[in-house]
């Protein structure tokens, strides 16, 4: 006896798009779930190419140096053991990998950790199972990610399992939509060595403005420490100063971002999802949107 509606889907596009349909920008949706029932065929053949790269990242043993944090670094090589589980014992309710445990996250204060928590299988005939459970899940861009990194994994277990369809279901404890969430994706300006952000600072604010522009977005994990060192490069009373017409504006913002970001980092102690987190997440954004439109103006 099944519970769930698995509803028909012809590919996960129509999932995604079934899920973003169903939760409206700005309101939290508590126990949110959706469920497809999918053909083997539209798992191997139908990605979501937009965020397949990305997607393969999330799984890579290491965190790439272009994210923040990733799912692979966690579960490391799980599924292996999942399809091996599945091959001796069908029936087995251990076919899952867990990606962290109590101690991570009450040790995490307010770091980045993993939102998708639990991935699980099951054979009954030729149907394949799976479900993933969330603690968190921001439907306009993560879900993609998501459900393209699900695909990727029962890719790898359908190679060595017997199924013609696929029933999934996805629970998020707290869903919601925010389309300029960033998707925990390392801003290029974050990436950057000192010396390499020294010289960009000196010899290439045109880039530096694409860089704010970029590390504007909204996000979840705030860092303001190229900020701050704008506002020490900035700083009147420097030896070496540099000679803008706007270096004051420049430092004034500069330290006005970091106090928002600050702020924001604050805030977010205390909430996750919550007007006041909104709020602040808008004032940060636009202080450091202001630091890069100075920068435009410079030589």
């Amino acid at each position: 006896m099944n519970c769930i509606d698995y509803q028909k889907e012809e590919n996960l596009e129509a999932v995604a798009a079934r899920a973003r349909n169903a939760v409206n920008e700005g309101v939290k949706v508590f126990n949110f779930i959706i469920a497809a029932e999918l053909s083997r065929e539209a798992i191997e053949n139908a990605p979501l190419a937009d965020v397949t790269d990305i997607a393969e990242k999330w799984r890579q043993p290491n965190v790439p140096d272009d994210l923040i944090i990733n799912h692979g670094s966690y579960f490391q090589y799980a599924i292996a053991f999942l399809t091996d589980e599945l091959r001796q014992k069908p029936t087995s309710n251990r076919a899952l990998y867990s990606l962290i445990n109590t101690k991570d996250i009450s040790e995490s204060g307010d770091r980045p950790i993993p939102s998708f928590l639990i991935f699980q299988c099951g054979l009954d005939g030729d149907t394949l199972y799976c479900t993933v459970y969330l603690r968190a899940l921001e439907i306009a861009n993560f879900l993609r990610i998501n459900l393209e990194e699900i695909r990727l994994n029962l890719c790898e277990v359908l190679k060595r399992v017997h199924a013609v369809r696929v029933r999934l279901a996805v629970f998020a404890f707290g869903a919601y939509n925010r389309p300029n969430q960033s998707t925990l994706i390392k801003p290029e300006l974050d990436r950057l060595s000192d010396v390499d952000f020294r010289d960009v600072l000196d010899f290439e604010r045109a880039r530096l403005v694409e860089m704010l522009i970029e590390k504007s977005q909204e996000a979840t994990f705030i860092d303001v420490k190229r900020i701050a060192t704008i506002a020490d490069w900035s700083a009147a009373g420097r030896a070496r100063r540099p000679n803008l017409a706007n270096i004051n504006q420049i430092n004034h913002l500069a330290f006005e971002a970091v106090k928002a970001g600050n702020e924001l980092a604050a805030v977010r102690l205390l909430h996750s999802h919550h007007d006041v987190v909104v709020g602040e997440a808008e004032k940060y954004t636009a202080a450091v949107t202001k630091l890069a439109l100075e920068f435009r103006k410079c030589p």
